[in-house]
């Protein structure tokens, strides 16, 4: 991003303050799409939680992304942003089933991580389509507190459970 911008930008709206650069997000939107296109079949998605500005995510919806939603204000502020509702995925934890009743009632893509949610669900909506998160068990290095694929994780159903 240009310096003058940036300095332009800091003067009129002080700081400290938050640039998104359009070009580079599509630039790297394409560049990441050209890489994957030789699976036969994929959808990038962005994960809501890591930006929530909606002039944001409305650009990364008319690019062609999906949406990783992990609670229903996600769900909801994705579909206010022109995200289709079978591009959403919504991977809840740790959150109501009421919440999970709302999310799937609004037609999204439903991804559960746990075997008492899987139950709940087919009892509530009998044989529908889901996705489920697994847990590979897998230390992969890196910050411990912020790595979810190790054995201890609360996210995705263990391999012992399955």
């Amino acid at each position: 991003m240009d310096i003058k911008i940036l300095k332009e930008a800091a003067l009129k709206f002080g700081t400290p303050i938050y640039l998104y650069d359009l070009k580079i997000i599509e630039n790297q939107f394409k560049k990441l799409n050209k890489e994957l296109s030789v699976l036969e079949n994929y959808k990038i998605h962005f994960a809501a939680k890591s930006l929530s500005n909606i002039s944001i995510l409305k650009f990364i919806s008319k690019l062609g992304a999906g949406l990783d939603a992990v609670s229903i204000e996600e769900v909801k502020i994705g579909l206010k942003c022109g995200f289709n509702k079978n591009e959403i995925l919504y991977t809840p934890n740790g959150v109501s089933f009421e919440e999970i009743k709302e999310a799937f009632k609004l037609g999204v893509k439903i991804n559960l991580d746990s075997i008492e949610c899987i139950k709940d669900f087919i009892n509530e909506f009998g044989s529908q389509s889901i996705t489920v998160r697994i847990n590979p068990g897998i230390y992969a290095g890196g910050n411990e507190n912020v790595s979810v694929g190790h054995p201890e994780s609360k996210f995705g159903i263990p391999e012992t459970r399955i």
